[in-house]
């Protein structure tokens, strides 16, 4: 009982962090469960499947809740896409809107390429880990390719990943098929080595997930996905080439060990066999290693850890949210605001913003200058914005680049006290319960074990 226990515990902790990406494993998950009893010819107890659900509902009730904020924000989303480019323009109706916003992001054919060519059409569109990448000098390259790219567009992209999968890995998940197919398969249960049907049904899932992560492409496939419960808020098809990636991993390690059959057969002494084939792993990790690294950027957080003085300024003055006209509320200077407990947002219409974070360039825009008039914002701090510090000046001095600024309409926020702990809301407190079942679950199965 204690492995159904374990079960629904696990699954449940894996949603915890993007809540697609693990519906879409899951299913498939569950899915190679349900075929391996068919195959079997062995089925669960009802028992522990109840008990497994039980678990799962009670560990996941945080995620849950928080999939159903998401898709409300996901329709939010649509409906304000609704008119632009992204969407097909104002001729768009809904249910064309809504497919052509969750279909942006469609894995284009001609870079499957890339999952053994690596760095085929560039690196990546993320300006930060390019100018990260340009001061590193890791020879990160911006992104040429058409994915990210809206629809009936001729340029544009964004992508923030590599397609590779490794050409080591792809030639071991080949050599698996390919023994499967000519005979040299077993099906003998002593030796660790899984029959044919475990191969074909994993290169078939391959090929099927490599389908549906072109989207748009593939649009009479896609639109069975679409046509599902919540396929319609799934948003970038490219998320399936993750499930693309299990299944070649899978088959690779079959081909492993399809290669070690073949060498032993042919006479070669098993160490020998166990060091060519660590060797050509290794080998494997170190070739992935070096094409990651390219979107591993360290980032320079002596901002966030350094004194902010504007940050200072708001609690002490009335406190209340702060419009980021400089990097929209997701920059480190954000970063560093939220850690002394202001918060940052993009909008300046925001309910309860009530001081104005804008660089000394925007600000003199005429469209900015316009509705900072219109507000009667006041500037009430001046500052020096390096990539280490916020340092305050006068606001006479020349050298300030950044202001800060009040809407006088805005009241002040009431007094709070401080309290070291976070707001404990509902979903917190079943979040806190839910790992603390979980980590007590996982004790007791390692003690029973």
């Amino acid at each position: 009982m204690k492995n159904w226990v374990l079960l629904g515990a696990c699954v449940a902790w894996a949603s915890f962090y993007q809540p697609d990406m693990w519906l879409l494993f899951t299913v498939f998950t569950a899915f190679y469960g349900i075929w391996c009893c068919v195959r079997e010819r062995k089925f669960p107890s009802w028992t522990g499947l109840v008990v497994a659900s039980v678990v799962f509902f009670a560990v996941a009730a945080p995620s849950l809740v928080g999939g159903v904020q998401d898709k409300k924000s996901r329709d939010r989303q649509i409906e304000e896409s609704k008119g632009s480019a992204i969407t097909g323009g104002e001729s768009a109706d809904d249910s064309q809107a809504r497919w052509i916003f969750v279909t942006n992001w469609s894995l284009p054919p001609a870079e499957t390429a890339e999952f053994f060519i690596p760095r085929l059409n560039g690196d990546t569109s993320c300006q930060m880990v390019l100018g990260l990448g340009r001061q590193q000098g890791s020879g990160v390259r911006p992104y040429t390719g058409a994915l990210g790219r809206p629809m009936n567009a001729n340029a544009g992209n964004y992508r923030q990943h590599s397609l590779y999968v490794g050409w080591v890995t792809c030639l071991f998940a080949l050599a698996a098929v390919i023994f499967c197919f000519v005979g040299r398969r077993t099906s003998s249960r002593t030796d660790g080595v899984a029959d044919g049907r475990e191969i074909i049904f994993f290169a078939c899932a391959a090929v099927l997930f490599c389908l549906l992560s072109m989207g748009r492409h593939v649009e009479p496939l896609y639109r069975l996905v679409f046509a599902l419960p919540v396929g319609d808020s799934i948003r970038a098809p490219v998320k399936w080439h993750h499930l693309t990636e299990l299944c070649i991993c899978v088959l690779a390690g079959y081909g492993i060990e399809a290669v070690r059959r073949l060498c032993v057969k042919a006479g070669l002494r098993m160490r020998t066999v166990h060091v060519i084939l660590g060797a050509a792993v290794l080998f494997g990790l170190c070739d992935l290693a070096r094409v990651a690294r390219l979107y591993c950027a360290a980032i320079d957080l002596s901002i966030v850890r350094s004194a902010n003085p504007a940050a200072e300024y708001v609690k002490a003055n009335g406190g209340g949210k702060v419009a980021d006209f400089m990097e929209g509320g997701r920059g480190l200077v954000s970063w560093s605001f939220s850690a002394r407990g202001i918060e940052m947002t993009a909008n300046p219409a925001d309910a309860g913003v009530r001081y104005l974070w804008i660089s000394s360039q925007a600000a003199n825009q005429p469209k900015v200058r316009e509705w900072i008039k219109s507000r009667k914002a006041i500037p009430v701090a001046a500052f020096v914005l390096t990539r280490k510090a916020i340092v305050q000046r006068n606001l006479a001095d020349a050298s300030a680049n950044v202001f800060l600024m009040r809407l006088p309409d805005v009241p002040a926020e009431s007094p709070k006290e401080d309290s070291p702990w976070p707001p404990m809301t509902c979903v917190t407190w079943l979040g806190v319960l839910s790992l603390a079942g979980t980590l007590s679950v996982a004790v007791y199965g390692c003690i029973k074990a």
